[in-house]
């Protein structure tokens, strides 16, 4: 779906994480689906992720999202989009893990056992001696 989003503009901003944690790094203008969106913003959200946000418009004397993406796959597909150009132009918040790559293993680590997560966590002395406690 990346290939029919098409980037008409980046502006790269150095702001402050608003109050729920999410900064955002850029500004863009995309076209997707028949529809030009100004002004969207790409952020880095406080959970580390990115994110690509519609524009925001004034209703009402306060400032909301007057555009919303209801199709999950085309809001990762704006954000990649964003994200594409972003690093092109020297972007320097980009790096996140993609979503099929979020469970693998360290170098060095054996995932054959349930219990290798919390050995890495807390230290295997500690955790092989409660383990054995629980006959685990």
């Amino acid at each position: 779906m990346t290939d029919q989003i098409k980037i008409k503009g980046l502006s790269i901003v150095d702001q402050r994480p608003n109050k729920a944690g999410n900064t955002i790094i850029a500004f863009f203008d995309c076209e997707a689906r028949g529809m030009l969106l100004r002004q969207c913003a790409l952020m880095r959200t406080a959970k580390g992720g990115l994110s690509a946000s519609p524009p925001r418009v004034e209703l009402s004397s306060r400032r909301c999202n007057g555009v919303w993406f209801m199709d999950c796959a085309l809001s990762h597909a704006v954000m990649d989009a964003a994200r594409t150009v972003y690093i092109a132009m020297g972007g320097t918040m980009a790096e996140w893990i993609k979503h099929e790559d979020w469970r693998a293993l360290p170098d060095g680590v054996d995932g054959e056992d349930d219990s290798s997560g919390l050995r890495r966590v807390l230290g295997a002395d500690a955790i092989n001696e409660t383990l054995a406690q629980a006959g685990i």
